[in-house]
């Protein structure tokens, strides 16, 4: 399959505004498809390891990563924190294992793995009142707002566990 941007979208031709590239892509999975289109626009794209590939743009290098091929690492953990798909438990573990040395990797695998961190703490044996103060509830709230909560909880259940 061919794949290509129009000639218009073209990352090869000059553009004076090329600074305001970044130098990385981060996704959670990179399609084989996206990558024949890498070639074809970029031409050497190499390996560089495990979800990683290198490419060049006017002479400037960037890098792609992809996530879900990337080696879980501490050094790797903050890129996972955007990660989203089949190795989110292992994110959360990874989190939880070196949560005390870096207990940033708990806060952010609290707010952008929070399934994940439940069922990891969960098959550990601990409950809610171990996962909460990982949360800023009140952060959550003033970004969401009370309105967003209450329908995603639903007014029925929430009457239902606090009461009219």
């Amino acid at each position: 399959m061919k794949t290509s941007t129009p000639p218009s979208m073209s990352l090869r031709e000059d553009r004076k505004d090329m600074g305001e590239v970044a130098a990385w892509l981060i996704a959670s999975r990179v399609s084989a498809s996206f990558v024949e289109w890498l070639k074809l626009e970029f031409g050497g794209v190499q390996a560089v390891g495990p979800g990683l590939m290198r490419a060049n743009c006017h002479g400037s290098a960037f890098l792609v990563v992809d996530l879900h091929s990337l080696p879980l690492t501490v050094e790797t953990l903050p890129l996972m924190m955007a990660y989203k798909g089949s190795r989110e438990n292992e994110v959360a573990e990874m989190a939880l294992r070196y949560g005390r040395q870096y207990p940033m990797f708990l806060e952010q695998a609290a707010v952008y793995h929070a399934r994940a961190m439940g069922d990891v703490m969960t098959m550990h044996g601990f409950g809610p009142e171990v996962y909460r103060p990982l949360v800023d509830m009140k952060a959550l709230v003033h970004f969401l707002g009370e309105h967003a909560l209450i329908e995603e909880i639903g007014t029925e259940r929430i009457i239902q566990e606090i009461g009219e």
